[in-house]
């Protein structure tokens, strides 16, 4: 397990491994995770990696979740495959009263299932941007919401989910869950319940 407060993580495997945050590590400032895969880590805030603050770009990757706090979050080209939160939030990525931004793109979340609110929890102030990503059958439990994405409390006139799939997801009340703002364009949603 790594706590840094600056670190470029390369080509690395990190597997098993438990914290009450972050299972695999925590960054408290800036830093680069590329190429790496993180496996069957738990924790009770971000199931991989917790970021308390600075801006973290994170590239092909592959993981069981991330929990975010504060600074700016990167994530592109990376997988998030059959993880599960028990926290009750955010079953793949959570940000949660933050001074946040958040670019996703290019990504895949598949088999995903929290017991409370989004595969993506979105609570934050400054902007979301999810771009061309794939969301196949992620399940919410219960009577929450956002089988896909969940923007709690976020007004922000920038926050934009384009050109994504939403496939196959299970909630009763919303794969895109909007107690905020966001503008959305040129997304596929087929089979949702």
């Amino acid at each position: 397990r790594v706590s840094v407060g600056y670190a470029n993580i390369i080509n690395s495997y990190f597997n098993d491994n438990y914290a009450n945050r972050g299972g695999d590590m925590i960054f408290d400032g800036n830093g680069n995770v590329v190429n790496c895969s993180f496996y069957n880590s738990h924790s009770a805030e971000g199931g991989s990696i917790y970021q308390y603050g600075g801006t973290v770009t994170i590239t092909n990757s592959s993981f069981d979740g991330v929990y975010a706090t504060n600074g700016a979050l990167t994530i592109s080209n990376s997988t998030f495959n059959s993880t599960y939160s028990l926290s009750g939030e955010g079953g793949a990525v959570v940000t949660r009263n933050a001074n946040l931004a958040l670019t996703i793109t290019n990504s895949n979340f598949t088999g995903i299932s929290t017991n409370g609110h989004g595969t993506i929890r979105f609570d934050a102030t400054n902007a979301l941007i999810v771009t061309n990503c794939n969301f196949i059958k992620n399940s919410v439990t219960g009577n929450n919401v956002g089988a896909g994405i969940y923007i709690a409390r976020s007004t922000n006139a920038n926050n934009k989910i384009s050109g994504c799939n939403f496939i196959n997801n299970t909630n009763g009340r919303g794969v895109v869950y909007l107690d905020g703002f966001a503008n959305i364009y040129n997304c596929n949603f087929t089979d949702n319940i």
